[in-house]
């Protein structure tokens, strides 16, 4: 009777627990989804074509240095300028390594939007990769959650 009683308490708490897990495998993919529509339309009107400059970093993290161990976290985020019709505009890339991807003062090519100029894209910047990232990460959490369920409700592992 005990182990009834066990399984009955696991099987609700894999539901409180797959309720959160789905809904944040769903927010995964919606930004995901996002993240590659806003990556389409950016190729999409972004016709021009200019060169700007790799003008800073900004820099995230932090750098653990004590007497035990060195720890470098930081991670680097290009920034880039660019200049259309004596108008100078920024672009902070979307994606930050941990080591410097460009040296600063490097030319980039900057594709741009003839209508909106602030619209625009460094294409060796590699902007795409964060949607493929919450799409894959959400495909794993929903797979995992989905086969728990199946599990516990279907082939009834718990009830062995």
């Amino acid at each position: 009777m005990k182990k009834k009683a066990s399984a009955k308490k696991a099987k609700r708490i894999l539901i409180i627990v797959s309720i959160p897990v789905i809904a944040v495998s769903v927010i995964f993919l919606i930004m995901g989804i996002n993240a590659l529509n806003y990556q389409s339309y950016l190729r999409r009107v972004c016709t021009e074509q200019t060169i700007g400059i790799v003008y800073n970093f900004r820099v995230t993290g932090a750098v653990i240095d004590n007497e035990d161990e060195y720890r470098d976290y930081r991670t680097y985020i290009p920034l880039f300028e660019y200049e259309v019709d004596g108008k100078t505009y920024t672009l902070e890339s979307e994606v930050g390594t941990e080591k410097k991807r460009f040296r600063l003062g490097q030319e980039v090519l900057v594709n741009y939007n003839p209508d909106t100029p602030a619209e625009s894209y460094v294409p060796e910047d590699k902007r795409g990769a964060s949607g493929i990232i919450f799409i894959v990460l959400a495909g794993i959490l929903f797979a995992l959650d989905i086969t728990a369920l199946i599990k516990v409700f279907i082939l009834k592992e718990f009830d062995k």
